[in-house]
């Protein structure tokens, strides 16, 4: 049953929730970030315009991490939830960042042109890629569980890299699902992937 809804001014790809805040990725509208405390009046409370358009959202820490479209990842501190501050910017030519996970000090980026980039994010002011592994479609989704990354790659379906050395990071299995892979999340043994 629904309880209530938050229409946001742009399009809303993807949403992180930490406490009572939700973290929306919206598209050309960038970062929005909602109070849930009240489930049936969602707030908005602050919101950062980011350059590119916003489509996946991770949180770690006091920091989101945005993939950001063509705009890269964009590392905003959200300490103060009312006023979120760009910090860092990882933006290469030719990029189109779709979805970011984050373990310890690594971002995990989808890009639609390049493959899986590997960012080292210890300094998030100035955020650097390590690594890059090309995927053999596009990739729109990806997990990491342990040394292994479970990438949805559209039409060459689930891709699955070893990254137990996150400098050389090595394809092992692939999965070809009958559709577009698009998501995928990883739970006691099993891949789930959103297949249309």
């Amino acid at each position: 049953t629904e309880v209530s809804s938050f229409d946001t001014d742009g399009t809303a790809y993807d949403v992180w929730v930490e406490g009572n805040l939700a973290y929306i990725a919206d598209g050309q509208d960038g970062l929005r970030i909602i109070d849930i405390s009240d489930p049936e009046e969602p707030e908005e409370v602050g919101s950062l315009d980011t350059d590119g358009s916003a489509s996946g959202v991770a949180l770690q820490g006091d920091f989101a991490y945005i993939a950001d479209g063509q705009g890269g990842l964009v590392i905003v501190n959200i300490s103060n939830p009312a006023e979120p501050e760009a910090m860092g910017i990882f933006s290469p030519n030719q990029c189109l960042f779709n979805d970011v996970v984050i373990a310890g000090d690594l971002a995990y980026v989808a890009d639609l042109f390049q493959g899986m980039r590997i960012i080292d994010i210890s300094d998030p002011e100035r955020p650097e890629q390590i690594s890059i592994y090309d995927t053999p479609d596009l990739p729109q989704g990806l997990f990491i569980a342990g040394d292994y990354a479970y990438i949805a790659d559209r039409r060459s379906g689930l891709q699955i890299v070893d990254i137990s050395n996150p400098e050389e990071p090595d394809g092992i299995g692939s999965f070809d699902t009958d559709g577009e892979a698009n998501a995928v999340r990883v739970h006691d043994g099993f891949a789930y992937v959103a297949d249309k």
